[in-house]
């Protein structure tokens, strides 16, 4: 399987790496001289992608002027998020630009190794693969109960001891165009947004949400620690993530 289109969510501030954060949005802070966003857009260039719609926001010029309308070759539209409403909202606003076709989305904070997208297409015929991925502290994240390769449950943040496994929702996922249709029916959640897993939950009820398990632990991009720990990483296997 593949897709010609993708949706890049870069709308957050990202507060919890400030003070580098109140001079750039979250998506362009440098992991080994280059932004997060870099990252995302070579997965996605290399996994055969053709065109990609980023949502950006908190601080939308500085994402424009460094990317600019094209990435190796891969056609970008920029589409502005006015009002921090959640992903569910984010990724409702590229209707439009994905029409009929099926995408890729993520979180264009994430750094993930490119063979992954490979895995994440080779599951057809459902209406969303998620990609998962192990933690040692899963209640603080969307946690995945599975069975064999179908996701049962997403439980966000459940009570420490709670928690159906150590499978945490790593922010890339597959979507057929019903996606939009879900998103339609989902409601606000507790936190005050549309929440992206709420409307994959209509999905889950039909049996048709896969998923597959990143090969690296969760790379969660927080604090300056976490910083670190990427570029060590990065390093290490510059090819599968440059």
């Amino acid at each position: 399987m593949s897709v010609q289109k993708a949706v890049v969510l870069a709308a957050g501030k990202g507060t919890r790496l400030k003070p580098v954060t109140e001079e750039i949005p979250k998506v362009m802070v440098e992991i080994a001289g280059r932004p997060l966003l870099h990252y995302s857009l070579s997965a996605l260039s290399s996994a055969g992608v053709k065109e990609a719609a980023i949502i950006v926001g908190y601080m939308a010029d500085s994402v424009q002027e460094h990317f600019g309308a094209e990435f190796r070759g891969m056609k970008l539209t920029y589409i502005v998020q006015h009002q921090q409403m959640g992903t569910a909202h984010a990724a409702s606003l590229a209707r439009r630009f994905c029409g009929t076709e099926s995408f890729l989305m993520l979180n264009g904070d994430t750094i993930f190794e490119k063979p992954l997208l490979k895995r994440v297409l080779e599951k057809t015929g459902f209406d969303c693969v998620m990609v998962a991925a192990e933690t040692d502290n899963p209640s603080r994240y969307g946690v995945l109960e599975v069975e064999g390769d179908r996701v049962k449950n997403i439980i966000e943040k459940p009570a420490p001891g709670t928690e159906p496994s150590n499978l945490v929702n790593y922010g890339l996922y597959y979507f057929s165009p019903r996606i939009f249709e879900v998103i339609d029916n989902t409601k606000i959640s507790p936190r005050g947004e549309f929440e992206i897993t709420d409307s994959i939950k209509f999905l889950i009820a039909d049996g048709k949400v896969a998923w597959v398990k990143s090969a690296r632990r969760l790379l969660d991009i927080t604090n300056p620690e976490d910083v670190a720990r990427a570029e060590k990483i990065v390093a290490e296997s510059e090819s599968d993530f440059s």
